[in-house]
C-alpha cells in the first residue's frame, strides 16, 4: 500500500500552509477508505520496526492521531523520538503544535521561543522552519487575546503589511509557508482594538485582490489547501461568510484534513463563523469521520 504522506505540521501553526502536493481523501472518510488517517495509523506503526527513527514517520504518525482526536498519543510519540533526535527543528514544530492544540499555551510558547532563539541546543532550523515558528507564536498571541504582543509581531514580520498581496511577494511566500492571510489577522486585530477605520482600509486592498489568480489548477480545479486559503481570505468580508463555508466545505471533501482541528475548527481567522450553523454541521461531519476512524482503531487494539 503506498501513501501520499507529507510533513504535517506547517498546515497547523496559524499561518502556514502546504508547499507539497496534498493527500486525496474521499469524501467520505470510512475506515477502509486507503487515505484515511486509520489507515495511516495502521501503514506507519507497520512499518516502524523497519525504520524506528525515521523522523518524517514518525512526526506522521503523530500528526494522524491528533487528526483523529488523540493528541495525547501523538505527544508521547514525539516525546519518546526526542531521545534520539533531540536537534530536530520539524520534531520541535510538531511538539510546539501538540502542546497547543492540549491546551497548554504556556508550555507550549515557551518551547517556541527557546527554540525559535536556539536558547537549549543548536536546532537544525531552515528558514522555513523559523517561519512557521514565528507565526505558531503568533497563532499563539491572538488565541489567548494578547492582540498587542500580536500586533507588534505581525508589524516586525512585514514592515509593510500591503506587501502581502503583492503578487511576486506572495509567490514567494508560498515557497515559505508565510500565506497572505496574515493581512487578514491584523485586520481581525484592528476590528477586536475598535480600529475600524483602519481595518476597513486594509480590508478593501484584500476585498479588490484576485487570491484565485496566484494558484494553478490541476485539471481546471483548485486543489483543496487552495480553497481553504480562498476561505481565510475572504473570511474577512462579512457578506461572503456563505462563500467562505462553501470554500471550506470543498477543501474538506477535495481531502485538506490535515491539522483540519485548528485550520478548521479553531483557526482565529474563522471565530466569526462560530455560531453559524452550516458552519457548525461542517465541522460536526468532519468530527463524525474522525470518531469513525478512532473507533476502527480501538476496536483493531482490542482484538
Amino acid at each position: 500500500m503506498v501513501f501520499r504522506i507529507h510533513f504535517v505540521v506547517l498546515l497547523t501553526s496559524l499561518f502556514c500552509i502546504p508547499v507539497v502536493a496534498e493527500q486525496q481523501i474521499p469524501t467520505s472518510l470510512a475506515c477502509t477508505n486507503a487515505e484515511s488517517f486509520y489507515q495511516k495509523i495502521v501503514h506507519l506503526n507497520g512499518s516502524l520496526p523497519s525504520s524506528p527513527d525515521s523522523n518524517n514517520n514518525l512526526i506522521n504518525l503523530a500528526m494522524a492521531y491528533e487528526s483523529i482526536g488523540m493528541p495525547n498519543k501523538g505527544l508521547d510519540i514525539i516525546i519518546q523520538a526526542e531521545n534520539t533526535s533531540p536537534n530536530s527543528g520539524p520534531m520541535k514544530i510538531t511538539k510546539v503544535h501538540l502542546l497547543h492544540l492540549k491546551k497548554q499555551i504556556n508550555e507550549s510558547l515557551s518551547l517556541a521561543t527557546k527554540v525559535l532563539e536556539n536558547k537549549e541546543n543548536n536546532y537544525l532550523m531552515p528558514r522555513r522552519s523559523q517561519s512557521w515558528l514565528r507565526h505558531s507564536i503568533l497563532g499563539i498571541y491572538l488565541e489567548t487575546g494578547q492582540l498587542t504582543k500580536a500586533e507588534l509581531l505581525i508589524l516586525k514580520l512585514y514592515p509593510n503589511v500591503l506587501e502581502l498581496i503583492d503578487k511576486k511577494v506572495i509567490k514567494n511566500q508560498l515557497e515559505l509557508g508565510v500565506p497572505i492571510h496574515t493581512l487578514g489577522a491584523l485586520i481581525h486585530i484592528y476590528r477586536a482594538t475598535e480600529r475600524g477605520n483602519k481595518a476597513n482600509s486594509l480590508a478593501i486592498h484584500l476585498k479588490g485582490f484576485d487570491a484565485e489568480s496566484l494558484f494553478e489548477k490541476k485539471n481546471g480545479e483548485l486543489l483543496g489547501f487552495q480553497h481553504w486559503m480562498l476561505a481565510s481570505i475572504w473570511v474577512v468580508d462579512p457578506r461572503r461568510h456563505s462563500e467562505v463555508i462553501d470554500e471550506l466545505e470543498k477543501s474538506y471533501k477535495k481531502g485538506f484534513l490535515d491539522g483540519w482541528r485548528f485550520n478548521y475548527a479553531h483557526h482565529p481567522v474563522y471565530w466569526p463563523l462560530h455560531n453559524n450553523r452550516k458552519f457548525q454541521k461542517l465541522i460536526n461531519n468532519i468530527e463524525k469521520d474522525m470518531t469513525k476512524q478512532r473507533e476502527c482503531l480501538m476496536n483493531d487494539n482490542n482484538n
